[in-house]
């Protein structure tokens, strides 16, 4: 493959992607926006861009003669009010600050047409990390009951309808009941809400019951934003009290797949892929 940019953002999933190109022999680098904080390995060339300004991020890419670009890592929604600069012809405010309050995935596929205008390749991050896609069966010891394997249907139910809506990449269910969906916050935001939810219902939803649901929606493009579960989600279920995750095959990343499957183990919960 030619020389590789991971365009990054917050979490481990960039310095993952990074890890398994040097390993293959793949000349990369970590581009971060300069308002992300984050800690990589040592090892990582890492250069920092201003997201506002794209033409000196296309300069940095030719410099390196990179033509591949994979985005990863999760970067906090861009702020519609930041001060116009006097130049006119300026990309970002020129093509993306117009959408910037429509959906996701409306900006970020604006963002990729974009890259790829200017003559460059977007990698999906699934096709770079094949190994750590969570693949078709259960992962775990824990197995879904009887129940929770209606609740699996269930939730790809509600996705469904929801995803229509363009509205999150996952949900709660238990007993049949949806108990929340995601939203701008995010997964685990979503998780903390549940945990608080199920202390205040009824004993039955305060049971050990119920399902975390992850899929990308219909129209998502998993190139630029590809569901992943890692170690803080998993623990995040436990506190939730719920018994496990449902996950749509070959479309959901596992940070460090082995190491999820064995904290799942460790706190009983299942992780099972459909």
């Amino acid at each position: 493959m030619d020389n590789l940019a991971i365009i990054s953002g917050e979490g481990r999933l960039p310095d993952l992607i990074y890890q398994e190109m040097i390993r293959q022999g793949v000349k990369t680098w970590a581009f971060y926006p300069q308002n992300i904080s984050v800690k990589t390995s040592d090892n990582v060339n890492k250069v920092i861009f201003d997201l506002f300004d794209l033409e000196n991020l296309f300069l940095k890419l030719r410099e390196r003669k990179i033509k591949n670009v994979v985005f990863a890592g999760k970067i906090t929604r861009l702020n519609s009010e930041h001060p116009r600069p006097e130049d006119s012809n300026n990309i970002f405010f020129k093509e993306i600050y117009p959408v910037l309050q429509s959906s996701d995935d409306i900006v970020l596929r604006k963002i990729g047409n974009i890259f790829e205008a200017h003559g460059f390749t977007i990698k999906g991050v699934i096709k770079l990390l094949p190994s750590s896609l969570a693949s078709e069966g259960v992962l775990t010891r824990e197995k879904p009951s009887l129940m929770e394997g209606k609740d699996v249907k269930k939730a790809e139910f509600y996705h469904n309808i929801l995803s229509k809506a363009d509205i999150g990449q996952s949900l709660v269910v238990s007993n049949g009941l949806c108990l929340a969906i995601e939203t701008l916050p995010g997964t685990d935001a979503m998780l903390d809400f549940v945990k608080t939810v199920k202390s205040k219902v009824s004993l039955d939803y305060n049971a050990n019951t119920g399902l975390l649901y992850k899929a990308p929606k219909p129209n998502q493009d998993i190139r630029f934003d590809v569901p992943v579960i890692g170690e803080t989600t998993l623990r995040k279920v436990k506190e939730a009290n719920l018994r496990g995750i449902a996950l749509r095959k070959n479309c959901v990343i596992l940070l460090e797949k082995q190491k999820i499957i064995q904290l799942a183990d460790e706190l009983s919960l299942f992780i099972v892929n459909i």
